[in-house]
């Protein structure tokens, strides 16, 4: 299995490389714990994601969530398609495309 990684800059810039699933979304939700620290802002860059099923999307609801309890704004770029069909069935898109 192939890890995702999560990096994230001083400037709020956060992105995310590999396979973005049940595999790995655990281990990035817990490595993304302390991400809001400090940012009032940030852009979640997805260019880098190589795969997707819906724990993808479960993390970045749970992503937004964190957000609002932080005060901070969260919006997310180069969202895969994939990604976007499923936040489509699941009657979501609107936060996930509304964010990028």
């Amino acid at each position: 299995m192939t890890n995702a990684e999560l990096q994230v800059t001083d400037d709020g810039q956060v992105r995310i490389t590999g396979p973005l699933g049940f595999a790995t979304a655990g281990q990035l939700l817990e490595s993304s714990s302390d991400m809001f620290a400090g940012h009032d802002s940030l852009l979640v860059d997805l260019s880098g994601v190589t795969s997707v099923d819906s724990a993808a999307l479960a993390l970045l609801i749970e992503w937004l969530r964190m957000a609002q309890q932080c005060k901070c704004t969260i919006r997310f770029a180069a969202v895969p398609e994939k990604l976007l069909a499923i936040a489509k069935l699941s009657g979501v898109d609107d936060i996930i495309a509304g964010s990028s």
